[in-house]
């Protein structure tokens, strides 16, 4: 078998060794593995559009598989998904897969390549980095992750008879309220810190916010084709305020295109 080939049964086996808990527990579980699949074929997607080569796209469908291997321990030990409520699910997720020595067929210079970008895929803002390879697969993670997590929420947003999950929601209070930090940076055409988050309305709020923290064309015609922003704003209170990032966020997504 190949690298990648590997690296794929490992993580099947690895998230295997977590359904074995009550069906609640699993179903999150199963949630973030089919998240991490959606993620693999968005990054491919995303690498042709580029025209990226060979190795770095095997680079590149490493990290995605492994980018949240550490939601699957962060769930375990705290029964959450949120990382400023826990740990860093990025950081736990490079802690194991050195810990289990999953990169062993990978030279140090690709482990380090894939390490950093599943270290830096769900920082605020990308670092400085001189290494263009590295660039490259930080960018195309980060693209890639929104990509799906914008399908995740919308689905979840428009599903006729909605139970609450607090999984996605993490745990906010379904309020209208808008923060007025987060109200700012997205007029500001920053992307929202999720230390600010107080209400449900504020995470619709950062989740509109991604835009102005995505790097490549097809990231913003998917997420143009596909209508996630008028989505997320379809659900939420038509305050002055949301109308006004609304339009901000609309505007910008489509100079983009």
């Amino acid at each position: 078998m190949s690298r990648i080939d590997n690296i794929k049964e490992w993580f099947e086996s690895y998230v295997a060794s977590f359904c074995k808990e009550e069906a609640d527990f699993t179903a999150k579980v199963l949630l973030k593995k089919k998240h991490t699949l959606l993620v693999l074929e968005n990054i491919i997607n995303l690498a042709k559009s580029i025209d990226l080569d060979q190795d770095n796209s095997e680079l590149a469908e490493c990290c995605a598989i492994l980018h949240d291997v550490g939601r699957f321990e962060q769930v375990k030990r705290y029964n959450s998904f949120s990382d400023s409520k826990t740990i860093n699910h990025a950081l736990l997720g490079v802690e194991i897969i050195e810990e289990l020595n999953v990169l062993k067929e990978y030279s140090e210079e690709e482990k380090a390549l894939i390490l950093s970008a599943i270290e830096k895929h769900n920082m605020l803002e990308i670092p400085k980095i001189s290494n263009a390879d590295e660039e490259i697969l930080v960018k195309l993670l980060r693209d890639a992750d929104k990509l799906d997590i914008y399908r995740v929420v919308t689905s979840y947003y428009t599903e006729l008879k909605r139970n609450s999950n607090q999984g996605i929601e993490l745990e906010l209070p379904d309020k209208p309220a808008i923060t007025k930090k987060i109200y700012d940076s997205l007029m500001k055409e920053k992307a929202v810190n999720y230390k600010y988050l107080e209400t449900l309305a504020d995470f619709k709020l950062l989740q509109m916010s991604w835009v102005f923290d995505i790097n490549f064309k097809k990231s913003y015609k998917i997420i143009y084709d596909k209508d996630y922003i008028n989505t997320i704003y379809e659900t939420m209170s038509k305050t002055d305020e949301v109308i006004e990032v609304h339009r901000k966020v609309k505007i910008f997504l489509e100079n983009n295109l």
